[in-house]
């Protein structure tokens, strides 16, 4: 229950009216940025809409290596690590990305690179997630994490 941690973090508790999204201005505004902007991003790519969620985590992670005005002008990644985001690996969502397939994944005269999309960035990990361009779907790139991409 909330309610004892409100009080003694002097939190005051206000309740808005069910189905009335109009009453929490600063969230309801974030929430149309976010839609905004991934539908730009979905539309501009082509990529098809079930990868919102791709868009979505992809958003937010450059968006929190962008300086804001709520917090004179720092990057909500300096305030919570203590330094500046390296922003060298940002590329363009949804940009033509040629994945370096692995030698045991292909076979000899196959070629060793794939062209596909980039996607995102995993938690985690040094590298990009890219899907394989539609209509293309061998059982080795049907969705893939590489550090080993060039792109257009």
């Amino acid at each position: 229950m909330l309610w004892p941690i409100s009080l003694c973090c002097a939190v005051l508790r206000q309740h808005t009216v069910r189905a009335c999204p109009q009453q929490n201005g600063v969230a309801e505004c974030a929430n149309r940025l976010l839609s905004d902007r991934i539908t730009a991003m979905l539309d501009k790519s082509g990529i098809a809409n079930a990868f919102w969620g791709e868009a979505l985590a992809a958003l937010v992670h450059v968006w929190n290596r962008c300086p804001t005005d709520a917090v004179d002008g720092a990057m909500p990644y300096e305030l919570w690590h203590g330094h500046r985001p390296d922003v060298s690996h940002l590329r363009v969502w949804g940009c033509t990305a040629y994945v370096h397939v692995q030698k045991d994944k292909c076979a000899a005269l196959d070629p060793h690179m794939e062209k596909c999309v980039f996607i995102g960035y995993p938690d985690g990990y040094k590298g990009w997630h890219s899907r394989q361009s539609p209509g293309k779907t061998p059982p080795n790139l049907a969705f893939g994490f590489t550090t080993d991409e060039k792109f257009e």
